[in-house]
C-alpha cells in the first residue's frame, strides 16, 4: 500500500531510476518482476526501425513508476501492477490480458486505441479521497471502449465511472475545501444515486435488475396470497381451474401476480374491492418502474 498516494515508499535500499529503455527490456530478460524501481525515459515503445510490438508478460510492478512516461504499441499480458504510479502517464496503441491495477495512482492518465478491460483497474484507487482519480480514470476507460467499439468494455467502465461520481459527490460533501456541498444538496442525489446502483445498476447490469425484479415479484406474490380475500376477486371471462375467490392457492396467487406485473399472461382474475383495486394499482405502476428500467437495459446493451 502506498502511503503517499503521489509517491512511491521509501525503501533501503533506496528507488533506483531505469535511465533508458535499453536497460528495462534488458531487465525484461532476467527475473519476473521489476520492484522499487523508477521508469525515467519519457517514452517506452518500439524503435524507429523495428515494426516488433514490445510483449511484457507475466511481470509484476511492485512499488515502480511509469510516471509522466508515453508507453505506445506494448502488450502487456498476466501482468500485475501493485502500489504503481502513472501520473500523466499515456497510453497509446496498447493492450493490457488479464492485468490487474491494484493501489495505483492514475491521476491524469491518458488511454487512446487501447484493449483493455476497465474490470482491470476495479482496485486500482481506493477510499473516496481520491475519488476525483477514480472519475477521470474511467472516464478515459470509457471514452477508450466507444471508440473502439468495445461495448461489453463500454458498459464496465460506465457503470465504475457512475459509481465513482457518486463517490466524488461524497469526497466533496466530507470536504473542507472550496468544492464542498452542503446536506441538503448531497443528500438527495446520493440517495437517488445509491437507488439507482443497487436496484437498477444504473441501467447498466442485469443482475441488479433480475434480483430486484425477483424480489419485487416474490414479495407480491406473498402479499397477494395473504390479502385473496380483501380482494373480493371475481373471475372475467373464462373458468379456471385453480380460481377459488373465497380462498387463495399458490398457483393463483401466483397467476395474478405474473399478470399485474408483467402482462405476459392474463390471468382472468379481476378485484372489485376498494382494497384489492389499490394495490392492483401500486403494483401495476411499480411493475411499469421496472419495466421501463429493463427497456434500458436492453436499449444500453444492444443499441448504443
Amino acid at each position: 500500500m502506498l502511503v503517499n498516494f503521489f509517491r512511491l515508499n521509501l525503501v533501503n535500499p533506496p528507488i533506483r531510476p531505469i535511465s533508458s529503455q535499453a536497460d528495462f527490456e534488458t531487465g525484461l530478460s532476467f527475473g519476473t518482476g521489476f520492484r522499487n524501481q523508477i521508469y525515467d525515459p519519457l517514452t517506452l515503445k518500439s524503435s524507429d526501425s523495428s515494426f516488433h510490438q514490445i510483449k511484457i508478460t507475466g511481470y509484476t510492478f511492485s512499488n515502480f513508476s511509469f510516471s509522466k512516461t508515453l508507453i505506445e504499441d506494448v502488450m502487456f499480458n498476466d501482468c500485475i501492477f501493485e502500489d504503481c504510479l502513472f501520473i500523466g502517464t499515456e497510453l497509446r496503441d496498447c493492450e493490457f490480458h488479464n492485468c490487474i491495477f491494484k493501489n495505483v495512482n492514475t491521476h491524469k492518465i491518458i488511454i487512446e486505441n487501447c484493449y483493455v478491460n476497465p474490470s482491470s483497474f476495479n482496485e486500482a484507487v481506493i477510499g473516496y479521497k481520491f475519488a476525483n482519480i477514480g472519475v477521470h480514470l474511467f472516464h478515459q476507460l470509457l471514452q477508450n471502449s466507444k471508440d473502439q467499439s468495445q461495448r461489453s468494455f463500454a458498459r464496465l467502465a460506465e457503470y465504475q465511472f457512475k459509481k465513482w461520481e457518486n463517490r466524488l459527490l461524497v469526497s466533496k460533501y466530507k470536504s473542507r475545501g472550496p468544492h464542498r456541498i452542503t446536506l441538503a444538496r448531497f443528500l438527495p442525489k446520493f440517495l437517488l444515486n445509491c437507488l439507482k446502483d443497487l436496484v437498477f445498476g444504473y441501467g447498466l447490469r442485469f443482475r441488479n435488475f433480475a434480483i430486484t425484479f425477483s424480489i419485487v415479484f416474490i414479495g407480491f406474490w406473498i402479499l397477494n396470497y395473504q390479502k385473496w380475500n380483501a380482494f373480493a376477486f371475481h373471475k372475467k371471462d373464462l373458468s379456471i381451474e385453480s380460481f377459488n375467490p373465497d380462498s387463495a392457492n399458490i398457483v393463483s396467487s401466483g397467476l395474478y401476480t405474473l399478470d399485474v406485473t408483467t402482462k405476459l399472461v392474463d390471468s382472468q382474475f379481476q378485484p372489485t374491492s376498494t382494497v384489492g383495486m389499490y394495490y392492483y394499482a401500486a403494483e401495476s405502476i411499480c411493475a411499469f418502474i421496472l419495466l421501463s428500467a429493463l427497456v434500458t437495459l436492453i436499449l444500453n446493451r444492444f443499441v448504443k
